[in-house]
């Protein structure tokens, strides 16, 4: 049998990281910069023409109702813009205090596993009580953070994840709050879940994922390979992140007759190989037909139980068997591999993202802008001074994409 690396073993990967990590720090903060000097003298420039044309535009002119829905086209893709931007500061703002990591980011549905698996990764328990952690190594005990939160009911109280050192699992929807642990090396956050009854929740969580060096996209192995699953992913592999997908719960209770205790008694067993091989072949299968062959064979499936793992935490073949051991052997791949690389990719493929969004709020303009320009009833020099700084504004777009070896927008 393949000897698979430890939970305490890929921490010790991650740590023996952390200096490159800490180096590598992207060459897109130049690039960020001087995007927003010309966003924000395109912004100032675009209100001055917007206040002139209106005021400039004669009343008799028979164009003035199109003119003057350009214009508030062109006011409303403003507000858009400025919305992005904040989001995106927000996230910038997010990643600056993990640098030095790899930020893990377990993103899926509620009550998918994913509070479980961080407690798991954090203490080698789901459920961890205080005499645990105490037995923990001072080097490996994880620092815990709460960062943004919604005020929905039934959620982690403020701050709760660092007043407890844990994630709040149960029966319920129990998280609505970013929040994580770091250890060297590594930062792992945990996140509300998509399509939850509390939109407010879902939507914290798409907001932050996209900074994320590495996804962890968690599926309950009851009933894999769901479509909106599928969807997100998708959406993910759009956004050109690194998804590992993760089948949780793969285990099954079994019940038997004890003559010793002269009752039912309950163990819990991994779902058997077959079954478990046949469900990521049907996700691997169902992924191809979702996002293309190409994007799938970029994904890796794991299966896995963290309660069988932390019932066997003393049997080395039920931790591989448990398939905890695959996934940290999976995870310290990646690390040793790939994670600096993923560490310097992902701000400059988030810009990208960004400017793309940019640029395809500029869309209306172009169509708008050249319908006007073929009528000779129409041609207020002030709205000729708009339609002459939206190509200007896409140059500004292509300068950061160009110098970041990206192709570029046409006009």
């Amino acid at each position: 049998m393949k000897k698979h690396i430890s939970r305490e073993g890929l921490l010790e990967s991650f740590e023996k990281l952390q200096r490159q990590f800490d180096n590598s720090q992207t060459t897109a903060q130049d690039q960020e910069r001087d995007f927003e000097a010309m966003r924000q003298n395109f912004m100032q420039r675009l209100s001055e023409h917007l206040a002139d044309a209106r005021k400039s535009l004669p009343a008799t002119n028979p164009l003035k109702p199109q003119v003057l829905g350009f214009v508030d086209l062109m006011v409303k893709t403003q507000a858009e813009w400025d919305t992005k931007v904040a989001g995106r500061e927000k996230g910038l703002g997010f990643r600056q205090g993990f640098g030095d990591s790899l930020l893990v980011f377990v993103n899926g549905k509620v009550k998918s596993g994913k509070s479980s698996l961080g407690n798991y990764m954090a203490w080698g328990h789901t459920d961890p009580d205080d005499e645990l952690k105490r037995q923990v190594a001072a080097r490996l005990v994880p620092h815990y953070f709460s960062h943004e939160k919604t005020d929905v009911d039934g959620g982690d109280t403020e701050n709760e994840a660092q007043q407890r050192c844990e994630f709040r699992v149960g029966a319920t929807e129990a998280t609505s709050s970013i929040q994580g642990f770091k250890l060297p090396g590594l930062t792992w956050v945990d996140s509300p879940g998509l399509h939850s009854v509390k939109k407010e929740n879902e939507n914290l969580a798409r907001d932050y994922v996209e900074h994320a060096d590495l996804i962890l996209y968690t599926m309950k192995s009851d009933s894999p390979g769901r479509e909106s699953d599928l969807a997100e992913v998708k959406l993910l592999l759009g956004k050109e992140k690194k998804v590992l997908l993760l089948l949780t719960g793969s285990d099954d209770v079994e019940e038997d007759w004890s003559d010793e205790a002269d009752c039912l008694v309950s163990t819990v067993v991994m779902k058997d190989a077959q079954r478990r091989e046949n469900q990521r072949a049907y996700v691997r299968k169902a992924l191809e037909e979702s996002c293309g062959a190409e994007n799938a064979a970029n994904i890796e499936v794991v299966s896995f139980s963290a309660r069988y793992a932390q019932l066997n935490a003393g049997d080395s073949a039920a931790f591989s068997e448990s398939g905890m051991g695959p996934l940290c052997e999976t995870l310290h791949r990646i690390a040793q591999s790939d994670g600096v690389s993923i560490k310097q990719r992902t701000p400059i493929a988030n810009m990208r993202t960004f400017l793309q969004s940019c640029h395809d709020g500029l869309q209306p303009y172009c169509y708008v802008r050249r319908y006007l320009r073929l009528n000779p009833l129409f041609c207020p020099r002030s709205f000729q001074c708009v339609c002459r700084i939206e190509p200007e504004c896409i140059a500004g777009l292509n300068r950061p994409l160009s110098s970041l070896g990206f192709g570029c927008f046409g006009f």
